[in-house]
């Protein structure tokens, strides 16, 4: 598998966080969220839903119903009055 396959793309709504990431393939999945940020689910084009991801109360998964499908980055710091994001691009090759 070549470096290339592993490249991910992040569109940006908001300019805070992800509204989508686009794999080396060209499918596009779809980020939804809860109320603080964290990832909720993820859909395809078709809004087909993929991914779901379930919290306890202190932010901890608990249930991640699809292991195969990654989010290609994690959230590492955030400032509410500011509102910065920090996103770390991971590859899981590495």
């Amino acid at each position: 598998m070549s470096r290339l396959e592993h490249l991910f793309v992040s569109h940006y709504a908001d300019g805070r966080m992800p509204l989508s990431f686009t794999d080396a393939k060209g499918d596009r999945y779809y980020i939804s969220y809860n109320q603080i940020g964290s990832p909720r689910a993820i859909t395809d084009k078709n809004g087909n839903l993929l991914k779901t991801i379930t919290y306890d109360s202190f932010g901890t998964i608990i249930a991640d119903e699809n292991l195969s499908l990654k989010i290609p980055f994690s959230f590492i710091a955030t400032t509410s009055g500011t509102s910065i994001t920090a996103i770390l691009a991971m590859d899981a090759t590495i």
